[in-house]
């Protein structure tokens, strides 16, 4: 009895190594803003202790959403760089929120066989006017108008302010100059 009660214990407490694929990307979210933003760039990072592959593409719009390249393999602890082109130049104005699915598998067909994924969530604001209020053009327009402004009330102010009159003097004043009576006499 003892014999398989240790030997149970031992099945128990004796840790068993399991490995997994996992995947890491930057940025976790992408909010663009077209025809601004064209294209944009993920960054993934194999985080598993053997070599992967890794599958990107858009789950909707996959005619208007490039990704360059769609497949790539890296070693462990390497980083990856996946550039991602959009064209919604025959969309109306709106928004647009689809997911980029990330799935990494094994290369090593004898390890774990199962897929590993992310969807990284994305969102295209399509605005087409030709212009478009942007953090320095309002501050432009806020900074000018106020410049406008003091220098309209300091025009004003110089204006209507009385003025003292003052003598004028010739260039040989101190020759002609009056003498100036003290004590009132």
């Amino acid at each position: 009895m003892s014999i398989t009660k240790i030997s149970i214990l031992l099945f128990l407490l004796l840790p068993f190594s399991a490995k997994a694929i996992g995947v890491s990307v930057s940025p976790a979210a992408i909010d663009l803003l077209y025809p601004d933003d064209r294209a944009t760039e993920l960054v993934i990072k194999n985080i598993s202790l053997e070599p992967i592959i890794v599958y990107i593409y858009p789950d909707d719009h996959k005619d208007k959403i490039t990704v360059n390249p769609e497949e790539l393999s890296l070693l462990p602890e390497e980083y990856g760089q996946i550039n991602v082109a959009f064209d919604f130049s025959k969309e109306q104005n709106g928004v647009k929120n689809t997911q980029l699915s990330i799935v990494s598998k094994a290369v090593d067909k004898r390890s774990f066989n199962a897929a590993s994924g992310l969807k990284i969530p994305l969102s295209i604001n399509i605005n087409k006017e030709p212009w478009h209020w942007s953090g320095p053009a309002v501050f432009t327009v806020v900074f000018l108008g106020l410049l406008i402004l003091v220098i309209l009330l300091e025009s004003i102010a110089l204006f209507f302010k009385p003025r003292k009159k003052k003598p004028w003097y010739e260039p040989n004043f101190l020759l002609k100059r009056k003498k100036m009576k003290f004590w009132g006499k």
